[in-house]
């Protein structure tokens, strides 16, 4: 009886120790939960890239601003290609000889020279008009950004200064007018000097009529301008990506259900867990 409770004893012993080897051999260690990464906090674009002006001005002197407002100034045609005027013609208004697409009287070296320094300075205006429209609220289309930026090249204190083009846009949509007459009443009222309440557009007579005949010819000049590049206004309408957009869309976030790591005893082969595990024979074996 006595060897019988020996024998009991020790079987009851490697069978726990037994137990007790293959969880801790078997049994995967407890993981934290997998946290999914967050998204990089979106900084805002430039104002010139996020609005897509950027877009406007790419291809330089076959720019969609440079077929535009070359079409209103009749130097080009709505495709883009040169009328006898961007070579060189003598300004209506003032006199002056002109060169390029935007008639440029400021000592260019060539056309193409003209045009290059005019875009620069364009550019920096579009910007102007694109913050004053931020400013106000406003999200300008296509067509009301080459309008201002026409009527910058046109006139620059009637799209930049006080009381001008954004100004007056803002205004016409307040009072319910659609696009087209928006832009047109825009253009027109921004010739009216803030201080003096009166036309300031001497090379226009400085009369309402002749002022609105002008605005709404160089208006559908841009208008073709616009239904001839429909590769360039499809580019220029694409939505944009912000930074922080672009970060979320590169991320591969890792998945809430990933498989946890198998230990290192789990990996072994399964002859090495026999041979550590108790020895069964040596107590079996005992002479008790």
């Amino acid at each position: 009886m006595k060897h019988l409770t020996y024998l009991l004893f020790w079987l009851s012993v490697l069978t726990l120790s037994s137990a007790a080897y293959a969880a801790d051999v078997f049994l995967p260690a407890t993981s934290s939960p997998t946290t999914l990464p967050l998204p990089a906090p979106a900084t805002e674009a430039p104002v010139g890239s996020h609005d897509h002006l950027d877009a406007l001005f790419t291809g330089n002197e076959n720019s969609l601003v440079a077929k535009a407002v070359g079409a209103a100034e009749g130097t080009r045609s709505p495709n883009g290609d040169r009328n006898p005027a961007y070579y060189g013609h003598t300004d209506p208004g003032n006199g002056v000889w002109n060169l390029g697409s935007f008639s440029y009287q400021h000592a260019a070296l060539s056309p193409e020279d003209a045009d290059a320094k005019q875009l620069a300075r364009l550019r920096k205006q579009a910007d102007q008009i694109l913050q004053k429209a931020i400013d106000k609220g406003l999200t300008l289309t296509v067509t009301e950004k080459l309008n201002g930026i026409d009527l910058a090249n046109q006139a620059p204190m009637a799209a930049l200064g006080e009381q001008g083009y954004v100004d007056w846009l803002a205004v016409a949509k307040a009072e319910g007018k659609p696009e087209a007459d928006a832009v047109l009443s825009a253009r027109v009222r921004s010739f009216i000097n803030p201080k003096t309440q009166r036309w300031d557009a001497p090379g226009l007579g400085n009369t309402e009529e002749r002022i609105t005949q002008d605005q709404a010819r160089r208006m559908a000049a841009i208008d073709r301008a616009i239904l001839a590049n429909p590769q360039q206004i499809q580019i220029a309408q694409t939505p944009p990506t912000s930074p922080g957009e672009s970060q979320l869309l590169s991320q591969q976030p890792a998945s809430a259900f990933s498989p946890i790591a198998p230990t290192q005893a789990a990996t072994e082969p399964l002859e090495r867990t026999i041979a550590e595990a108790p020895n069964t024979d040596f107590i079996l074996n005992l002479n008790l």
